[in-house]
């Protein structure tokens, strides 16, 4: 015999009831839209501008193209990065035990001539941090700040290097690791 549900007349009472349904904000449609017409009508300006269709917004985008050629910054100014790549260190010995300093380093300089120069010497500039790493202590790198003061002596050492050659402006770790 087959098992069969019987409902009673209270489960369709609900039925009766109005069903109510929540109010939306018209304000979520409408912010949108408008959103959506004012980039739309951005881009149409933009166009017609760029067709010369609009002659007259060229006096407002000349002035907004000569603020930004005055605010520029010539190629001797700007900052360059030089990535030296990851180098592996063995660590001056720590009460019996090797430890492995791998550091990647950022050297920073200012303008396509000093970049080029010390790109001409980085032997010069690895053996620089090479002679100076190696001869650190896991001790030396423990407490804070320690890291930033061997960053400036760093800078320091190969500035008093590539003196005249080139100038150093910052030396950045990308990553420091420590490992026995």
């Amino acid at each position: 015999m087959a098992d069969t549900q019987t409902t009673s007349d209270e489960d369709f009472d609900d039925l009766d009831k109005p069903v109510f349904r929540k109010k939306r904000n018209p304000l979520a449609l409408i912010i949108p839209v408008l959103l959506l017409l004012l980039l739309l009508g951005a881009g149409v300006l933009y166009f017609l501008w760029t067709q010369g269709q609009l002659p007259m917004l060229d006096p407002i985008m000349s002035k907004i193209e000569k603020t930004l050629k005055s605010q520029s910054i010539s190629p001797e100014q700007r900052l360059v990065e030089l990535p030296l790549g990851p180098m592996i260190f063995t660590l001056m010995q720590s009460q019996g035990r090797n430890y492995q300093l791998l550091v990647d380093i950022i050297v920073v300089t200012r303008g396509e001539t000093n970049s080029v120069e010390i790109q001409t010497h980085t032997p010069l500039v690895r053996h620089i941090m090479n002679m100076h790493l190696r001869e650190i202590r896991l001790d030396d790198l423990r407490e804070r700040g320690n890291l930033d003061a061997l960053r400036a002596e760093i800078k320091e050492r190969l500035n008093a290097a590539l003196d005249g050659i080139a100038e150093v402006e910052e030396v950045l770790f990308k990553e420091v690791n420590i490992q026995q």
